[in-house]
């Protein structure tokens, strides 16, 4: 026969248990104090209401574990709590700077420990006056202590691991940041040296345009008084051709047939007055050895 009492104190561990949650998980939209205190608080109406509800359960098994659950509840708060700080890590926690991601870590941690200590009280609370109602021997009460001693060596040893593995973390995060800020160093002194370098090579760059602008300036000043030579040279060639074409001209025009023969007489002529000047030399020979 299925125990209503049973059922309802399931329904109302799963409804706190998302309860706590969705609290832990949406802190930052709670008052510091307030998102402190609500999760001790979701896991202490949770064992008022076991206390209330378990009794005349009649089955002694059952309100044991019920009343067993109230500690389970502030357990899983812990364990939300941590494991809402480690997505914290994953997602944009090293965007906060040094003290806020130390008080962030500490505040999850706070809820943890507070909500697993509330869960402890409240069930050494609740337990007593749930269980006295049922007869109970001496092997149900070393069992009852045989657990709560294996839950507190438990929760002792989590707790351990947990600030352990905290430790190491923030460890490797104070590395971290000193080789960053080695890192952060270097990177600053090559960006100097590349300022240092391009401000070089700009200077380089301005002289070499100026001297660049400079050659410039004079080959085309040269290469300007080459072409008013090359246009003077050009024109007197001109000319040279023009008079050239002149002077054939003239000469076409000659009567070369009238020149030559004119020139065949002249040397004809030039042959005969030879030989009369021949002749009158030798008579003034004569006349002079007459004389002499």
């Amino acid at each position: 026969m299925i125990n209503k009492k049973s059922q309802f104190l399931n329904k109302m561990f799963l409804l706190f248990a998302l309860g706590g949650f969705l609290l832990i998980f949406n802190q930052e939209k709670l008052e510091d104090l307030a998102s402190f205190l609500l999760p001790m608080g979701i896991v202490f109406i949770y064992g008022l209401i076991v206390k209330t509800s378990s009794k005349r359960l009649d089955d002694f098994d059952l309100a044991e574990h019920h009343t067993e659950s109230i500690y389970f509840m502030g357990f899983l708060f812990t364990l939300i709590s941590l494991a809402v700080l480690f997505y914290k890590f994953s997602s944009g926690f090293f965007a906060l700077d040094s003290v806020e991601q130390i008080s962030e870590t500490f505040h999850y941690i706070g809820i943890s420990v507070t909500t697993s200590i509330v869960g402890v009280l409240m069930r050494n609370i609740v337990r007593p006056g749930v269980l006295s109602q049922y007869s109970s021997d001496d092997d149900s009460l070393e069992k009852s202590f045989e657990i709560l001693k294996q839950i507190a060596s438990d929760f002792s040893t989590g707790y351990k691991s947990t600030f352990d593995n905290l430790e190491t973390f923030l460890e490797e995060r104070r590395n971290n940041a000193a080789v960053l800020d080695s890192k952060e160093k270097e990177y600053m002194a090559a960006l100097d040296g590349f300022v240092e370098a391009t401000r070089r090579f700009s200077t380089n760059l301005k002289d070499a345009d100026n001297s660049l602008v400079n050659h410039v300036d004079y080959y085309m000043h040269t290469a300007e008084l080459q072409s008013k030579s090359i246009t003077a040279l050009n024109d007197a060639s001109q000319d040279l051709a023009e008079s050239t074409l002149r002077i054939r001209n003239d000469i076409e025009m000659i009567p070369m047939e009238d020149v030559a023969d004119n020139i065949r007489n002249l040397g004809y002529e030039t042959g005969e007055l030879n030989t009369v000047i021949y002749s009158l030399l030798e008579i003034m020979d004569h006349k002079l050895e007459k004389v002499g």
